[in-house]
């Protein structure tokens, strides 16, 4: 049968996410050859981000190009932050406070960010 490339591939419902991120983590070009595994691979990645509470994509036939199938990469966000606070006494430390942060798509680059501090009465970090 017929060879299909990539036509346009676009993103719809990324708010704080940059498209280049999410174009740059599914993995297909515009113009590379037609592969539904690459693509599949591809919406894996992006839902295994942890930045997206669903990954979707459609496909059509493109109205420039006559081989080529137009992608559009439908993302919804979702809570992509956590911070956690946990405060306590334990024999050795005694009174302690730890305090974390995560971010799954810092500054909407689709990256990992996490910090933690602990301070107690023996020790701190």
């Amino acid at each position: 049968g017929p060879r299909f490339s990539f036509g346009d591939i676009a993103v719809q419902g990324n708010g704080r996410t940059f498209a280049r991120a999410a174009l740059a983590r599914l993995g297909v070009r515009e113009g590379d050859v037609f592969n539904a595994d690459r693509l599949d691979a591809g919406l894996r990645r992006l839902w295994f981000r942890g930045a997206f509470s669903d990954v979707s994509v459609e496909t059509q036939q493109s109205r420039d190009v006559e081989d080529a199938l137009d992608v559009l990469l439908n993302v919804e966000e979702g809570n992509a932050r956590q911070f956690r606070a946990t405060t306590g006494y334990r024999e050795w430390e005694q009174f302690f406070a730890t305090l974390q942060y995560s971010d799954r798509n810092f500054l909407g680059t689709l990256n990992r960010l996490s910090a933690e501090a602990h301070i107690s009465q023996k020790s701190y970090y």
